[in-house]
C-alpha cells in the first residue's frame, strides 16, 4: 500500500477515535457524596457521573465525587470521631461540618493541654496555650511598660526642672522631657480609648482556631472491631485479613445509624503492629525499627504511633509481660541516658517480664531495644538507656503481685525496696 494511503488511513482513524476517547473520559464514574447540614450523604448507591452527582445533590453542594474509596469523606484529615479527638487531647467541635460524615466533627487543640513553655517570661505568664492569649498578654505588657516609661520620663524632667533653676538650658531640656513624656502617655491612653470605641473585641484577640489534622494511623475503628460488633463489610483491597486490607462498612446492626461512606483498615500483624503510611499502604513494623533514619520503614515516629505499639499479656489482673513502646524526641532526654545519643526521633522498646523480676533491683536490668543511627539494633539495661522511665516503672511496680513488696526510686539509677 502506498505511503500516502497509509498516512491518510491513520489520520482518518485518529479523527474517528478522538471523540470516542473524549466521550469515555466524560463518562467516568464516581461515588457521589453531598454536603448537607447533617454531614455527607450518598444520594445514590450506584456510581454516577460528576454531572449527575451535581443534579442528585440539588441545592446542596457536592462534598466529593470519589473515583476511589480512599477519597471517601471519612478519609478527610480534618474530620474526627469523638474518640479520635480525645486521643489527640483535642476539643471536639459541637457543630457538624458539611464535608464530614454524620457524627464526625472538627477537632481543635485544647489550650489547657497544649501549653508551651516560654523562653522569655511575659509578666507572670510562663506558659501559653494559644496565640491569641500570647499576643494579648504581650500587648498588655507593652502597654504597661510604655506607660511606666512615660511616667518615669515625666518624673526625671520634674527633677531636672527643680534642680536646674540656675541654668536656662537645663530648664528647656526639662520642659521638653516633661512634654514628650506627657504626649507619649496621652497617645497610649488614646490608643486604648479609640480601640474600645471601634470594637472592644479587638483587645480580646479571639483568633480563629485551626483544626487539628488526623494522622493516617489514627483510625476510628479497625475492620476487625467492626466485624465483632456486627457490622457488614465489603472488601475493597487486600485479602480482608492482613495489615492494610481496606473495606467499606456497608451494613450496621439493627437500630444503629450508619454514616455514608464509612471505611476501615484491617490491622492484624503476626509480629509488631500495623502502620498505615501517608500513601495509605499497610506495613507491619516492630517498635524499635521506627525511626526517621531507617530506610526500611515508611512509618515516621510520633508519640501516638509509638504508644499504639505497646501491648501486654495478663492472667486476670496480674501482668505477665509488657512490651512498652516509647517515643524518643531528639534532645529531650537526660545527657546520661544511652538513647540521648540518637540524632533523630525514634521509637524504642522496653520489655518487662515479671518472671525475671524477683525484687525491686531487678527493674534496673529490664531490657531496652532501639536502633542506633547506623540502623543497628542495640540492647541496654533500663538504668543505662533511660533513667526517667526507670523512675516511673519503679514507682508503678507492675510486678508487685509477684515480688510482694513496695518499690521506690532512689535517685535516677536505682530502684530499692520501700
Amino acid at each position: 500500500m502506498p505511503l500516502r494511503a497509509l498516512t491518510g488511513l491513520f489520520i482518518t482513524a485518529l479523527i474517528l477515535w478522538t471523540p470516542f476517547v473524549s466521550a469515555q473520559a466524560a463518562e467516568s464514574l464516581c461515588t457521589c457524596f453531598c454536603a448537607t447540614e447533617e454531614g455527607t450523604l450518598k444520594p445514590s448507591r450506584d456510581q454516577v457521573t460528576e454531572e449527575k452527582c451535581t443534579q442528585l445533590c440539588q441545592e446542596n453542594p457536592v462534598a466529593v465525587c470519589a473515583s476511589t474509596p480512599r477519597q471517601f469523606p471519612d478519609n478527610n484529615g480534618l474530620c474526627f470521631t469523638a474518640d479520635a479527638c480525645q486521643k489527640q487531647n483535642g476539643v471536639f467541635s459541637t457543630t457538624q461540618p458539611r464535608e464530614c460524615p454524620t457524627g464526625w466533627h472538627y477537632c481543635f487543640p485544647s489550650p489547657e493541654k497544649s501549653k508551651v513553655k516560654l523562653n522569655i517570661q511575659i509578666g507572670d505568664m510562663t506558659t501559653v496555650g494559644d496565640l491569641g492569649t500570647y499576643i494579648q498578654k504581650l500587648y498588655q505588657w507593652m502597654l504597661g511598660a510604655g506607660a511606666l516609661i512615660a511616667i518615669v520620663m515625666v518624673m526625671i524632667g520634674g527633677f531636672q526642672y527643680a534642680l536646674g533653676a540656675a541654668a536656662s538650658g537645663q530648664l528647656a531640656q526639662a520642659k521638653d522631657r516633661i512634654k514628650n513624656g506627657l504626649i507619649g502617655l496621652v497617645l497610649l491612653v488614646s490608643v486604648v480609648v479609640i480601640v474600645q470605641m471601634i470594637n472592644p473585641q479587638l483587645l480580646k484577640l479571639d483568633l480563629p482556631r485551626p483544626s487539628l489534622l488526623r494522622p493516617v494511623d489514627l483510625t476510628q475503628k479497625t475492620c476487625a472491631t467492626f466485624k465483632q460488633e456486627g457490622y457488614g463489610l465489603k472488601i475493597l483491597e487486600g485479602d480482608g485479613k492482613s495489615c492494610g486490607s481496606f473495606a467499606e462498612v456497608v451494613e450496621a446492626p439493627p437500630g444503629v445509624p450508619l454514616p455514608d461512606g464509612l471505611t476501615c483498615y484491617f490491622m492484624e500483624c503476626a509480629r509488631g503492629g500495623c502502620v498505615i503510611s501517608p500513601e495509605q499502604k499497610g506495613q507491619c513494623v516492630e517498635c524499635q525499627t521506627i525511626s526517621n533514619d531507617n530506610p526500611e520503614s515508611s512509618a515516621r515516629p510520633s508519640r501516638d504511633l509509638c504508644g499504639s505499639l505497646t501491648f501486654e499479656k495478663r492472667s486476670g489482673l496480674q501482668l505477665q509481660t509488657e512490651h512498652r513502646c516509647v517515643f524518643h524526641e531528639k534532645g529531650f532526654d537526660t545527657p546520661e541516658s544511652a538513647i540521648s545519643n540518637l540524632d533523630e526521633d525514634a521509637c524504642y522498646e522496653i520489655a518487662i517480664d515479671c518472671k525475671e523480676i524477683n525484687e525491686c533491683d531487678d527493674y534496673e536490668a529490664i531490657s531496652v531495644f532501639y536502633r542506633d543511627d547506623g540502623n543497628e539494633q542495640k540492647e541496654f539495661s533500663l538504668w543505662r538507656a533511660d533513667p526517667v522511665q526507670l523512675t516511673g516503672i519503679c514507682s508503678v511496680n507492675p510486678c508487685k503481685w509477684k515480688i510482694n513488696m513496695e518499690c521506690e526510686p532512689d535517685g535516677p539509677y536505682d530502684c530499692d525496696r520501700k
